[in-house]
């Protein structure tokens, strides 16, 4: 093998330019290592503080609509850092705020044909 301008060694057979003999066997990209997690961090159903992410997972709906609804100041949220939080006792007293409860209401007449009896 003969070097060339740039002082690599070129191989003859595939003319590639070749920087290292790797190993074939060996994987090229290290597997990604687990994220560690504290031993006393809680499982997110059980954390007090939510990030975005999470109080919208938990009210079943897209970041985007969560972030509209903290912009326009109808949901409870604070900010740590430049993110987003919510507490989630504030998100539960909030959504039993919101909660529509049925009342007995009085006989309003129909409109249309009376029924027959």
């Amino acid at each position: 093998m003969k070097p060339n301008k740039a002082g690599r060694r070129r191989n003859h057979a595939s003319s590639k330019t070749r920087l290292f003999h790797a190993d074939p066997n060996k994987p090229k990209v290290r597997p990604r290592q687990p994220r560690r997690t504290l031993k006393s961090e809680a499982p997110a159903a059980e954390r007090e503080v939510m990030t975005l992410r999470e109080a919208a997972d938990y009210l079943n709906c897209h970041r985007t609509t969560l972030y509209r609804m903290v912009k326009q100041g109808d949901i409870p949220a604070f900010r740590l850092g430049g993110s987003w939080r919510f507490r989630r006792p504030d998100i539960e007293d909030w959504i039993a705020s919101l909660t529509v409860r049925p009342t007995e209401s009085k006989s309003v007449p129909r409109k249309g044909r009376p029924k027959e009896v």
